[in-house]
C-alpha cells in the first residue's frame, strides 16, 4: 500500500520494504520500454513539401509519431545552419509552440509555499517567474510530429546546375530525416531536394498614336561643284603641245562650297591615239599602271587638289594623245 503525505513543497512515499524494490522495478521497466517503443515505430509520412523561396529553400516533414530527432543536409551535419536538432523540443528552442499551463492542487500548494519564504527574500522566486520558467520547461518537452527546416541559399552543401530547357538554375541538396540523436539507422530517409529558379526573356508592347506636326517645306540650292584638267609644262605655264621626255605636271582641282567635308579622288585615267587604241595609265583606286609611265597622284591636304610629274610619251606614229581621267568626290571620316 502507498502513502503519499503532502509536507511544503515535497511529496513523501511511504512504502513497505517487502514490496518496494518490485513496484520501483515496475516503474523502471515501463518509463524504459515506452520510449523505445515509441521510437521505433516512428516513420516519414508521405513525401516532404518544398517550398522554393527568394533567398533560401524550406522544407516541411510529417512523421506518425511525435519527432525526436534531427533533420539536417548531407555532408554539413556539424553546421548549426544546416541542422535542425529536435531532440529537445521543437527545433533548437526558440521557435517552439507554447502550450496552456493547467495548475494543479499540487502545483499550488508548492507555490504556495515559495510565497512563505519571501520574509527570507533569498532564492525567492515570483510565481509568475517561476510560472515563466515551467511554461519554458514544458515546451522543450513537448514534441511535434510536423518538422520545417529552412536552407539558406549558397550555403550547406547546396549544388548550383544551370541548365538549358527550360532555361534556368537549378539548386539542390540531400536533407536527412535522422530518428536517433547520435547515428543513422534503418528508420532513416534521404530526399534530394531541387529547385528551379526558371529565367524567361519576355517582349512587352503596347500602343501609342503620335500624330506628327504639320512639316514645312525647306529649300536650299547648292552650287555645283566643278573641276578642271590641267597640263603645266617644265616652266609652269599651261601647255599643250609638248615634246617626247620633257618632264609636264598634272593638276586636277575642284571647287566646292564645302571644301572641309569633302576629299577628291583621281582614277580611271587611261590615254588614246584618237584611232581606237586606249590604254589605262591610272586604274580605279587611283594606283599607276605602269609607273615607268606614270606615277599615282599626289593630293593636298587642305584642299580638293591632287598633282603629279611625269615625263611625255606618245603613241607610235602618232603626233596626238588624249587623257581621260574620273574624278570622285567622297566625304572625309575623322579627318581621312
Amino acid at each position: 500500500p502507498l502513502s503519499l503525505q503532502r509536507f511544503n513543497s515535497s511529496i513523501i512515499i511511504d512504502l513497505r520494504s517487502s514490496e518496494m524494490f518490485s513496484i520501483i522495478s515496475k516503474l523502471l521497466l515501463i518509463v524504459l520500454q515506452i520510449p523505445a517503443s515509441h521510437q521505433w515505430r516512428n516513420s516519414v509520412v508521405g513525401l516532404p513539401v518544398v517550398s522554393c523561396e527568394e533567398d533560401s529553400i524550406r522544407v516541411q516533414i510529417e512523421t506518425e509519431q511525435p519527432f525526436n530527432g534531427r533533420i539536417f543536409v548531407k555532408g554539413e551535419h556539424t553546421n548549426k545552419e544546416c541542422i535542425r536538432d529536435y531532440t529537445r523540443g521543437l527545433g533548437d528552442g526558440d521557435d517552439l509552440i507554447p502550450i496552456t499551463h493547467h495548475p494543479s492542487s499540487l502545483s499550488k500548494s508548492v507555490e504556495a509555499a515559495h510565497l512563505r519564504r519571501k520574509a527570507d527574500d533569498e532564492g525567492f522566486c515570483p510565481p509568475c517567474a517561476c510560472e515563466d520558467e515551467k511554461r519554458k520547461r514544458r515546451r522543450r518537452e513537448t514534441k511535434s510530429n510536423l518538422m520545417e527546416m529552412e536552407v539558406p541559399l549558397e550555403k550547406c552543401n547546396m549544388q548550383r546546375d544551370r541548365i538549358a530547357s527550360p532555361p534556368g538554375l537549378r539548386l539542390s541538396f540531400v536533407v536527412v530525416v535522422s530518428f536517433h540523436n547520435s547515428f543513422i539507422t534503418k528508420l532513416d530517409k534521404a530526399y534530394q531536394v531541387q529547385c528551379l529558379y526558371s529565367e524567361s526573356n519576355r517582349v512587352i508592347s503596347t500602343e501609342i498614336d503620335v500624330n506628327m506636326h504639320p512639316s514645312e517645306n525647306v529649300t536650299e540650292t547648292v552650287v555645283a561643284t566643278s573641276c578642271d584638267y590641267k597640263i603645266r609644262n617644265s616652266e609652269g605655264r599651261l601647255d599643250t603641245n609638248v615634246r617626247v621626255g620633257e618632264v609636264i605636271t598634272h593638276e586636277w582641282s575642284c571647287q566646292s562650297p564645302y571644301p572641309d567635308v569633302y576629299s577628291l579622288l583621281v582614277h580611271s585615267c587611261s590615254v588614246s591615239d584618237g584611232k581606237g587604241d586606249r590604254m589605262e595609265i591610272i586604274d580605279q583606286r587611283g594606283c599607276s599602271t605602269d609607273t615607268s609611265l606614270i606615277g599615282s597622284p599626289s593630293y593636298s591636304s587642305s584642299s580638293l587638289f591632287a598633282s603629279l610629274q611625269s615625263s611625255v610619251f606618245k603613241f607610235p606614229d602618232r603626233t596626238s594623245m588624249d587623257i581621260q581621267c574620273s574624278i570622285s568626290l567622297c566625304t572625309r571620316n575623322g579627318g581621312e
